[in-house]
């Protein structure tokens, strides 16, 4: 007789409502309490025949798409090559910043140790980066923080450094930057156009939202002053 499983599916309840998410399909569903605890017992059980459950649920299960015969099931093989090339590395060059932004995951942008990165340690990531990158012909660096402007002067370095190093290995570069542009100036725009940089710039909306989320440290809005920038 032929056996089946269930489907990769989660299950979850929001506001007392029980739902269960198909995973191939990207399809929610909302399930009453009785079909939730079916399903929990099929996934504990793992494989059964159809006989074994009422007609009901052999159409509630149909309809979220669930069943599936054990000897469908396929078996994926991956065949990873021993070292897998790395392409693109997140420089965190200022766990500082001179925002505070109420919602901001890096408890002020210091991550709870503040400071700068220093050369030697920049210098010895983008190595890591053309060794790492193997044969891949383009690697890739993005500045982050904190506000990662903070300490331009690295990033001046690390930039020259890293495209110094690629023309001895034969490969490209490029650059990226997330940033509040707050400090954005025209030094620093003339190096940022001139080295062809990716910008992320984070802005909340008009005067009234970006000054409540995204206010300097001390309270005052930023809006002003990152508009003109």
């Amino acid at each position: 007789m032929e056996k089946y499983k269930l489907k990769e599916f989660h299950k979850f309840v929001d506001n007392d409502q029980i739902y269960v998410y198909n995973v191939n399909r990207m399809q929610g569903f909302r399930i009453n309490e009785d079909l939730a605890m079916e399903i929990d017992n099929l996934r504990s059980k793992g494989e059964f025949t159809l006989s074994e459950l009422n007609s009901d649920l052999v159409i509630a299960l149909r309809k979220l798409h669930l069943l599936m015969k054990s000897s469908e099931e396929k078996q994926i093989e991956f065949n990873l090559p021993d070292r897998v090339p790395v392409a693109h590395i997140s420089l965190n060059v200022a766990q500082l910043c001179n925002m505070s932004c109420i919602y901001c995951y890096g408890v002020d942008g210091e991550y709870g140790e503040k400071g700068y990165m220093k050369k030697e340690t920049a210098f010895a990531a983008v190595d890591w980066l053309i060794e790492q990158s193997l044969d891949l012909p383009r690697v890739s660096i993005n500045f982050f923080g904190g506000e990662p402007l903070l300490n331009f002067p690295l990033i001046k370095e690390v930039v020259y450094y890293a495209k110094k190093k690629c023309k001895e290995y034969n490969k490209e570069i490029s650059f990226s930057m997330t940033t509040n542009g707050s400090l954005l100036n025209k030094e620093i725009n003339e190096f940022l156009n001139e080295h062809d940089f990716a910008i992320t710039l984070s802005f909340d909306g008009d005067a009234e939202i970006q000054n409540k989320n995204r206010p300097f440290k001390g309270g005052q809005g930023s809006y002003k002053i990152t508009k003109k920038r």
